[in-house]
């Protein structure tokens, strides 16, 4: 069981949150109560999408779930993590969150368009049951209040950068202690990499950082 302390509540809006210059999300001012330092150590994860059939060079094949699971599953208790706060994309982001339910750790989950077209565009369209689990996980992350959509455009280029940088932002209200998880094959994809973004995004706040390997 997971001990909450040192909670302190701050009041926060929008422009309170910190975005790449230029990239904040296109919503209304809106002032949210939110706990501060609530968890021990938070972990901001991003990770590669399940492989499609074929895929070259492979980057997360499906065959590699169960062990990728296990990795996540040793990473967490290393780490003593409390809190998790991530997208929930098929492959990493969702084995992530499958996990964490698994050992009671409270998840936050932070999609950058709405429920229905995050799972259309990054869940939905890869082989495997991952629209079911989305349903799932999603659900009861929206029960526990732990969900945040920031209702970007579907064809917004920087609309990843941004859920990226709500992450960290969440990550770093939740506990003094943060860790940025990168859930992949090693090395970046290059421009556009929404997983190596948010590995360097927290190393610029001061995060500690780790990889799981997904090969």
């Amino acid at each position: 069981m997971f001990a909450y302390h040192a909670v302190r509540f701050k009041l926060l809006d929008a422009d309170q949150c910190r975005y790449p210059q230029g990239q904040r999300p296109r919503y209304s001012r809106e002032q949210i109560i939110m706990p501060e330092h609530s968890f021990m150590k938070a972990a901001a994860l991003a990770g590669r999408r399940a492989d499609l059939e074929g895929d070259t060079p492979p980057r997360f094949p499906a065959r590699n779930v169960d062990l990728v699971k296990e990795r996540i599953s040793a990473l967490f208790r290393r780490e003593s993590i409390d809190r998790l706060v991530c997208a929930a994309a098929c492959g990493a982001d969702l084995v992530a969150l499958d996990v964490a339910e698994n050992m009671g750790i409270p998840a936050l989950i932070v999609l950058p368009f709405s429920r229905a077209t995050f799972r259309r565009v990054s869940v939905i369209d890869r082989p495997g049951n991952w629209g079911g689990l989305y349903d799932r996980l999603v659900d009861a992350a929206a029960r526990r209040a732990d969900l945040i959509t920031l209702g970007l455009a579907e064809d917004d280029e920087t609309a990843f950068t941004v859920g990226n940088a709500r992450i960290i932002s969440e990550a770093r209200r939740a506990a003094e202690q943060r860790l940025a998880v990168a859930v992949w094959e090693g090395s970046s994809r290059g421009e556009g990499d929404a997983t190596a973004e948010l590995l360097t995004a927290g190393q610029q706040q001061g995060f500690q950082t780790a990889s799981v390997s997904t090969l």
